[in-house]
């Protein structure tokens, strides 16, 4: 996982993360939101 830079969430506010991790023979999705000034959501798919 890669955090977004400063810089961009002063700029964008939010960004959006598509995280796909290997749990056996699945890779399940992840989708979160980081926003400047809040703490990171997640959500599975």
């Amino acid at each position: 996982m890669v955090p977004a830079d400063r810089d961009t969430l002063v700029r964008r506010w939010y960004v959006r993360q598509i995280r796909l991790d290997s749990e056996g023979t699945v890779r399940p999705e992840r989708i979160e939101t980081e926003a400047f000034a809040r703490p990171t959501d997640t959500y599975a798919r």
